[in-house]
């Protein structure tokens, strides 16, 4: 049975159908020719599914504003990674951060349906936002640095794989988005370098990051035992996959447990200082 909304005619109020899954289809459409990034257009996509899944479990009743505050009320309240495949599952509901960014993309999609007719209000407009955590971080220590970087088994391939992920994070500071997009082809070993492509960062402008010879070196051997080269991904899964933001963030927070870091360990914490690792 197809997804759908009911809203009310703008003529005489009378109830016309809203196939959700046609109209997300159409609202992406259109911001994918507007020029949004594919990772905005997955978030859309995500909220959306996750906003028309629960209105089918609660019955699709005639959408109006109180329906979508019941459903910010349901991700208030429910678990955090109930539906993620190896997240582990965490009580008392979702952040306020996620809260927004689901209002946000709400209020995007049924913002563009109003601005061309098709319904008559954006059900979402006025609903306020909610508090969320500062975006400040802890810096880390140089003994936190030698610490994390001593975490990982390098005895095993993801371990000298994460080590030496946090040997490019320490020498030049990528996103963490940016250090897994980058291709074995973007390193080179000959000047010490890695060349951001202008697709895979935020401002859409390539950028170069110096390495030291320390870092070099071990990625050269990392590229070796791998046996990458062109458009291969220069940090892989033991599967041959690229390694993605979420696998090597939940490593690094592992490993900063397992070593005792007291400040909040997270792909996006800048470090203190540049280790002196050029020998």
């Amino acid at each position: 049975m197809d997804k759908q909304f009911t809203f009310l005619s703008r003529k005489d109020n009378a109830i016309t159908r809203f196939d959700i899954e046609e109209k997300t289809e159409e609202f992406l459409e259109v911001k994918r020719k507007l020029g949004r990034s594919p990772k905005t257009l997955r978030t859309y996509r995500q909220s959306l599914e996750q906003f028309s899944k629960w209105y089918k479990e609660v019955g699709e009743p005639t959408l109006t504003q109180p329906v979508i505050i019941d459903y910010i009320d349901y991700l208030r309240n429910k678990d955090r990674w109930d539906e993620h495949p190896t997240s582990p599952t965490k009580k008392g509901g979702v952040t306020g951060r996620s809260l927004n960014n689901a209002l946000r993309n709400l209020s995007s999609f049924f913002g563009y349906f109003t601005s061309i007719g098709e319904i008559r209000v954006n059900i979402v407009k006025g609903i306020g936002k909610f508090s969320q955590e500062s975006d400040t971080f802890s810096i880390f220590t140089d003994e936190d640095v030698k610490a994390l970087i001593s975490a990982p088994v390098q005895r095993t391939y993801t371990g000298f794989r994460d080590y030496c992920m946090m040997l490019v994070l320490i020498d030049a500071g990528p996103r963490s988005t940016e250090l897994t997009q980058i291709n074995v082809s973007d390193f080179e070993s000959k000047v010490g370098q890695i060349t951001l492509r202008a697709e895979t960062t935020k401002d859409k402008k390539s950028r170069i990051l110096p390495l030291s010879r320390f870092t070099v070196r071990n990625l050269n051997k990392l590229v070796a035992f791998t046996n990458t080269d062109g458009d291969d991904p220069l940090f892989l899964t033991q599967f041959g996959e690229r390694c993605h933001r979420d696998t090597f963030a939940k490593n690094l927070h592992n490993y900063g447990r397992r070593v005792g870091v007291k400040t909040r360990v997270s792909h996006r914490t800048p470090s203190a200082t540049i280790l002196p690792l050029s020998t």
